[in-house]
């Protein structure tokens, strides 16, 4: 009777083992990622948020008919020539700032980017005229994270994610805030 006792000791001894072994790989499976998540977390920079979360603006071709040369080098990816010509307007439209802005973002140049997104901000407050606010916002958040300015990037990015109606709300999450905030702490 005592054999037959210590046999089945054995034996669910023996059908445990797999399972314990699967907790044990899925333990440190759990603790690599953490590891990987608190080293993304810990090496954030501005720069690295603003190349991993960039996006330019997208021509949207539906309803808008207007055809300029800035609108054509900007779809065919000159940014150069979309620079170029917006200094050349004498009274640029909203939507041209928007494309002179984002070209001289995708040529690096976030200072003078962070100048246009502005000053399409001013100008929309004076002909209270608010069309391209969203983009304008968005976008000089992302000019000033471009220019390793996080601290003025914060408030535009938190206010986007304030309201569920903002054009690029999805497009800013609480992670992502985080990650700016950590950004902040680390210079």
């Amino acid at each position: 009777m005592q054999e037959l006792k210590e046999n089945k000791t054995i034996t669910a001894g023996k059908s445990g083992k797999p399972f314990q072994y699967g907790i044990r790989i899925a333990i440190v499976l759990v603790i690599l990622f953490g590891i990987s998540v608190l080293y993304e977390y810990l090496t954030m920079t501005p720069e690295k948020l603003f190349s991993e979360n960039f996006q330019a603006f997208e021509l949207n071709e539906t309803g808008d008919t207007t055809a300029s040369a800035l609108k054509e080098s900007y779809k065919k990816g000159n940014m150069e020539a979309v620079i170029r010509e917006f200094d050349t307007l004498k009274s640029p439209e909203p939507f041209d700032y928007i494309l002179a802005g984002n070209a001289f973002l995708g040529t690096h140049q976030p200072a003078k980017a962070i100048h246009v997104f502005s000053a399409l901000l001013e100008i929309s407050e004076d002909r209270k005229s608010h069309s391209f606010d969203e983009d304008a916002e968005y976008y000089l958040a992302f000019s000033y994270l471009g220019n390793r300015e996080p601290g003025k990037a914060l408030p535009l990015f938190e206010k986007i994610y304030a309201d569920p109606y903002h054009r690029y709300n999805k497009n800013v999450s609480a992670w992502f805030l985080r990650k700016l905030k950590r950004s902040l702490s680390a210079q």
